[in-house]
């Protein structure tokens, strides 16, 4: 690839030659120049090297003169890649020091694996790579990341009303955009961009680059983590029992706490939260996996000193148990049925028993009869196999769980 002949050594104004990068990221990266497209190319000397904010790349001429045109592409590709994987968002209360490093050693990796040139100037930008962090995420690197002083290879900046990151150590809080140097051209002249829609950019992006023939490898996984990020069932159902949690309270022990003040204080008492785990035992439905749902809701309400009743139903209900404690599943709590898939009898059953559960959790694949022009007054959680990902739920929430891994015992 003779970038360098495309971009032309002999340009004078920067801002036309970083225009060229984009356009030539554009045609040889096509995934990383689509990303880039939607950036305005400021021209500042308040940093640096480069940085950006989610709307703007901002590049220092005096630095990017320093580059060669190959590496042109790299810093661009790196600003751009911070934008596409949200680390602004991402940050939370981290410190910052070391969530910039972790966020370009995590960036980096991938535009090694996609054929960037590494950019290394002794004094003004170190290359962080380390591949013993290969296949972290940003938060797994910060987290393990080793205490060092400050580099100068990489820093978070905020910029007006959001944040920004990019490729060297520039100053921090910055209310106002900065404003270019000379030879800002017709960028700088042009509105504001308006704000992009990062995650759908990356689908884009990606469908361009397929098109082309060149489609980073690796790089549709990654994409595919980034928009169907898996999550943490177990505390999703945790946090839904919490929510739906009631405490009753009682006077007859008093607080011992407050003895000491003269003040009767009451103390929490029984299991006032009523949570229901139904389980489809339809056909389709794999029993192993079934059951160790099933233990593991029940451990989830013990640990909350929540009550949990457990139903098994295909067709029809085949069995109700009030009160189930995880040494009891076993002995209570059979696989009965194989039959067909009907979510209604379930409801029909609660309604019949005059029960105002807080919480019901459905076990299935989702491919059943479902209540229509009919909302429960209760929460309603649908725990499916990530198989059942299109099938659609008229209320309630749809949880899908990676089967595999619940079977390993590692969900």
């Amino acid at each position: 690839m003779r970038i360098h002949q495309l971009l032309g050594d002999s340009v004078v104004d920067e801002m036309q030659r970083m225009k060229r990068a984009r356009t030539m990221l554009l045609m040889h990266y096509p995934f990383f120049g689509y990303l880039a497209a939607k950036l305005k190319l400021v021209e500042s000397d308040k940093f640096p090297t480069m940085a950006t904010d989610g709307r703007h790349i901002f590049f220092n001429p005096a630095f990017t003169k320093q580059l060669s045109n190959n590496q042109t592409l790299t810093g661009m590709g790196h600003e751009v890649m911070h934008n596409a994987c949200e680390h602004f968002s991402r940050q939370g209360t981290r410190d910052p020091e070391r969530w910039k490093k972790a966020s370009d050693l995590a960036i980096n990796l991938i535009l090694k694996d996609a054929g960037f040139s590494p950019i290394e100037i002794p004094g003004v930008f170190n290359w962080l790579l380390d591949e013993k962090y290969r296949g972290m995420t940003a938060e797994k690197i910060c987290d393990v990341l080793p205490q060092g002083p400050p580099c100068p290879s990489c820093f978070i900046i905020k910029i007006g009303t959001g944040d920004g990151a990019g490729s060297g150590d520039g100053q921090e809080g910055d209310k106002q955009p900065p404003q270019g140097g000379a030879g800002g051209g017709a960028d700088d002249a042009a509105p504001p961009p308006p704000p992009v829609n990062w995650k759908r950019a990356m689908v884009e992006a990606a469908q361009f680059a397929k098109m082309r023939g060149k489609l980073p490898a690796g790089m549709e996984e990654m994409i595919d983590g980034i928009i169907h990020p898996k999550v943490n069932w177990k505390q999703i159902i945790r946090n839904s029992m919490t929510n739906a949690k009631k405490t009753d309270w009682t006077f007859r022990r008093p607080n011992r706490r407050y003895a000491h003040t003269g003040i009767a204080m009451p103390v929490p008492f029984g299991y006032t939260t009523s949570v229901e785990w139904w389980g489809d035992s339809s056909g389709s439905i794999d029993a192993t996996a079934w059951k160790t749902g099933l233990g593991i809701c029940v451990d989830i309400a013990k640990t909350m000193r929540v009550r949990i009743d457990v139903g098994v139903c295909d067709a029809a209900v085949h069995l109700f148990e009030k009160g189930v404690k995880d040494n009891e599943i076993a002995k209570k709590v059979k696989f009965l049925g194989r039959g067909g898939t009907d979510f209604r009898p379930i409801f029909q059953h609660i309604k019949d028993g005059k029960r105002k559960p807080d919480c019901v959790v459905i076990w299935t694949d989702g491919y059943g009869s479902f209540p229509q022009n009919w909302r429960p007054p209760y929460q309603v959680i649908w725990a499916m196999p990530e198989s059942s990902e299109g099938v659609n739920v008229p209320f309630g929430k749809k949880l899908l769980i990676d089967m595999a891994d619940l079977k390993a015992g590692v969900a």
